[in-house]
């Protein structure tokens, strides 16, 4: 099937099905102990947190990047146009500095590089839902603030230079090879970040000291002055340039050719630096990762279960309308990562007590048929669930 079918989960709702008076003795702490009736309220899933959820959207749902946060290195999702910051990823690494840094998004192969300290480039593939080592950087031991990617290449700016490099991959993602040129005889260059324009050729910087354009083809480079300086910048997939100052957790809306910033809100959270939100469309035999973290907020050990479902929809100019898939085959299929959940009669088992103000992290593969036809083109699947629990 040539052409791709968009998934939107963006749209993706587990509902809660707390009942409350509900007692279920197999959910039970130990053979010798009664059930507890289960008070409604007590347990809490965020939906949302999904590592696709930029992946698979309409722009006017919503309008994501990815931010990286120092020191933790966890990896977040904003939605800018809804003001809504979410953890995708919680990084098992430790980072010191202004690290993890030079965040930068190859879409092609879903992985997402990013700086790990002065010398070693790393990606979160999204695919597999882990963290590879793509090698060193070809120059070593300045720091990567600054980088982007595009038409196959991770771009960047060593910090206090004016190198602008550019550098290639295996299959594997791990570094290839590189080149380099140098864009200014301003060496002195503090970031900041850049995004580059890959159809025009256009290199666009925030400096710390001013905002900049560096033309790939021409080797024009263009000081535009502070507006628009000491910014993380990333694409939405509206065309809008995105801005967040580290400091203090402001958004903006950047006009590209001059830098001139908009106010949008203030964040919660300080970014090291941001990446353009994935790709909205997926193919037929795709598989990506979606996660949800189930906290307990009641005051005792629970038991969870979950039942998933899902529906098809199609837009209309009523808006997004139920569909129903041909044959009655949804075409597609969901499979829990690691071993904390255990699959049984159409549930899935938290196979642990969730202690009071503890979160279980559900990690879910969700893919598509490769044997979907042409009916599905341009239509969305909402994953839909039902959340049960008993105190213990």
């Amino acid at each position: 099937m040539s052409k791709k079918v968009a998934l939107i989960a963006l749209s993706i709702v587990l509902v809660a099905a707390l009942v409350g008076g509900a007692t279920m003795a197999w959910f039970t702490n130990s053979a010798a102990s009664d059930p507890v009736e289960f008070t409604a309220g007590t347990v809490l899933i965020e939906a949302g947190s999904s590592s696709i959820a930029s992946q698979y959207f309409d722009p006017v749902d919503g309008i994501f990047v990815y931010g990286e946060i120092g020191n933790s290195g966890d990896l977040y999702e904003i939605d800018v146009k809804n003001q809504v910051e979410n953890r995708i990823f919680e990084n098992p690494k430790t980072y010191s500095g202004y690290y993890p840094n030079g965040l930068a998004f190859d879409e092609v192969n879903d992985r997402l590089y990013f700086a790990a300290n002065k010398n070693d480039l790393y990606y979160y593939d999204f695919s597999a839902d882990e963290l590879v080592n793509a090698g060193k950087f070809p120059q070593t031991g300045k720091d990567v603030y600054g980088a982007t990617f595009g038409g196959g290449y991770f771009w960047y700016v060593p910090n206090d230079t004016a190198d602008l490099y550019k550098v290639t991959f295996d299959n594997e993602g791990k570094i290839a090879g590189s080149s380099h040129v140098t864009m200014t005889e301003n060496t002195g260059l503090q970031f900041g970040d850049i995004v580059i324009d890959y159809a025009g050729g256009i290199i666009y910087g925030s400096s710390t000291s001013f905002y900049f354009t560096y033309d790939t083809v021409t080797g024009e480079f263009k000081n535009l002055g502070r507006a628009g300086r000491d910014l993380q910048l990333a694409w939405g997939h509206d065309g809008v340039l995105y801005g967040h100052n580290t400091t203090s957790r402001n958004w903006y809306s950047v006009v590209p050719d001059t830098g001139t910033p908009a106010k949008l809100f203030t964040g919660e959270y300080d970014y090291n630096d941001l990446a353009p939100g994935s790709k909205s469309y997926w193919n037929p035999g795709d598989c990506a990762w979606a996660k949800f973290n189930v906290k307990n907020v009641g005051t005792k050990n629970s038991y969870v279960r979950l039942l998933l479902g899902g529906k098809w929809q199609e837009k209309t100019d009523d808006g997004w309308v139920d569909w129903p898939p041909p044959a009655g085959d949804d075409m597609v299929t969901f499979t829990s990562a690691g071993a904390s959940w255990i699959a049984e009669g159409g549930y899935l088992y938290y196979n642990a007590v969730l202690e009071p103000g503890e979160i279980a992290e559900l990690s879910l593969s969700v893919c598509f048929s490769t044997d979907a036809g042409n009916d599905f083109q341009g239509k969305r699947f909402v994953v839909t669930g039902g959340l049960e629990a008993i105190q213990t």
